[in-house]
Parts: C-alpha cells; structure tokens; sequence
C-alpha cells in the first residue's frame, strides 16, 4: 500500500481500530483511531467520503483490541520499521494520533475510555508532549457530562479539538451537514470546548450545484468564527476525494484561489488560518 492524500482508507493490514493516512490538514502522517466502525453518525455531511454512512450511534468498539493495536502500530512507527514501511512519501513525518474514523467519535459509549488508552500507550511509549492528540469532531456531544470531563483529560494530554464549522445559518447546516442545528447553540458549544481544551474551528468549503457559498452565508460565517474569541484558529479545507454521500453528486471542489480568498478575509479580522486546498 501508498499513503496518498486521497486514499484516506480504515483499514490497514492487520488492524481493525486504528490505521494510518496521509493528512493535508495535519501537515503529515496521522495514525487515527475509529470509534465507529460500523459507520454511525448522527450528521450526514454533503461531502462525506465514508461509504456506507448511516445515521445512529455506534457500537462500543473493544477497548483491549485498541490499547494493544494502538500500542503496536505506534511502536512500529517510532521505534521499528518506520513510515516507509506503511509507503509515506520521503520526507514525511508522524504528526499526530486522531481520533476521526467512520463517524462522529464523541458518539461512541467508551469514548472517554478510549481517551484513557491514549494516555496509557502514549505514556509507555515514552511519547507524551511528543506526538500531538487530535479530536476531530462535530461537537455536537458537548452537553454530555462525559464528554466535557474527556475533553478536559485530553487537555492534559496536550491535546487539541478539531471543532466542525461549515456554515453558520439554519439554511447552511441544513444543506452542508443535513441537520437542523441553531447557530447559536453550536457556536455556544464551540466557546464551551475552547475553554475545555485547545480548539480549532475546522471548516469544509465546495461548490453545490456548480455554486460556491453564497455572500450571505459567508459573511454569516466570517461573524460567527469572529464571534468565538478563545479558538486557535481556522483549520479550512477544499474536497481531495470525491464524497461517498447519496444525494450528493452535485457536490464538488473549490479552486484554491477561492479557499485562499476566504482565508484572507478571515485574517483582516487577525483570525489565524491554515489553508489545504
């Protein structure tokens, strides 16, 4: 196998929980851990490439099976064979360890446990405050007393959130997510989260219908992340594989030019951005 930027596959040869991907958002090789192999998740994003994808909660996943596969595979990494052997490019780097997967990970019942395994693996492994933690969510979970006191163990982690923001109208996350979401309550999530642990806004541009967002929603957005005054900052990203989400064929990529376009209006307001078309 090749890790490539558009071949974001699960499955890795003798895993079934974690696995290995080329990221243009993480800067390098992520190893990423699924809390949802069964494909579950409660949005359906108009650009998700999970085929298969089907609204509910996941099944818990075997947390024995994760601490061991996790424990190998970032052993493997570090001290054995190394990046070359799963076919990273020359001159990549392991970035970091995520949890992302088949579906929204802060849905899974033993996710606060799995963020357990992560600190006992990354601890034996010698690689606390080495390798970054990353939760890439929707954020839709924060209301969950669970998932508040995970959160504020993965910052002890040295860990960052991934929060999920597309739009930021009614209308927006309707098309975009296929959800019925009050704006402000998820951005009230958001403001809640970066006080919990490190946070960046992470946002999905694309053409639907041969359209880019429309000026409306984007000044909306450009509002709503400069309402949000304790992030990081903006993850902000372009479509690399096609989406795997019935219903969406009409769903496409933006040129980077209009990503980078966007990302300039977000730094007039000295919100900072990084851009993977």
């Amino acid at each position: 196998m090749s890790l490539t930027h558009d071949n974001h596959a699960r499955m890795l040869d003798g895993y079934t929980l974690v696995y290995a991907v080329l990221s243009r958002r993480a800067g390098g090789v992520s190893v990423g851990i699924n809390l949802c192999p069964d494909r579950r998740c409660n949005w359906q994003c108009a650009y998700c490439q999970v085929e298969g994808l089907q609204r509910g909660r996941p099944q818990p996943v075997d947390l024995c099976l994760l601490e061991q596969e996790l424990e190998h595979l970032l052993h493997a990494l570090v001290r054995g064979e190394g990046l070359a052997a799963l076919g990273a490019p020359d001159g990549a780097r392991l970035v970091d360890v995520a949890f992302s997967g088949d579906g929204e990970p802060t849905l899974s019942p033993v996710f606060p446990q799995a963020v357990d395994v992560l600190a006992r693996v990354l601890g034996r492994l010698g690689l606390h405050g080495l390798l970054r933690p990353v939760l890439i969510t929707n954020g839709s979970q924060l209301h969950r007393p669970e998932v508040v006191a995970a959160l504020s163990r993965f910052a002890d982690l040295e860990g960052e959130v991934w929060f999920k923001l597309d739009r930021a109208t009614q209308e927006g996350f309707a098309s975009a997510n296929r959800v019925r979401l009050s704006p402000q309550g998820h951005l009230q999530r958001a403001r809640r989260c970066a006080l919990l642990c490190p946070t960046w806004i992470q946002t999905c541009m694309f053409y639907e219908a041969g359209q880019p967002p429309s000026e409306s929603e984007v000044l909306a957005y450009l509002d709503a992340v400069g309402s949000l005054s304790s992030i990081r900052g903006v993850r902000l990203y372009g479509m690399a594989r096609p989406t795997s989400n019935a219903g969406s064929q009409q769903v496409t990529a933006l040129p980077a030019v209009w990503l980078e376009q966007l990302a300039t209006r977000l730094r007039a307001r000295n919100i900072p951005v990084q851009v993977a078309p």
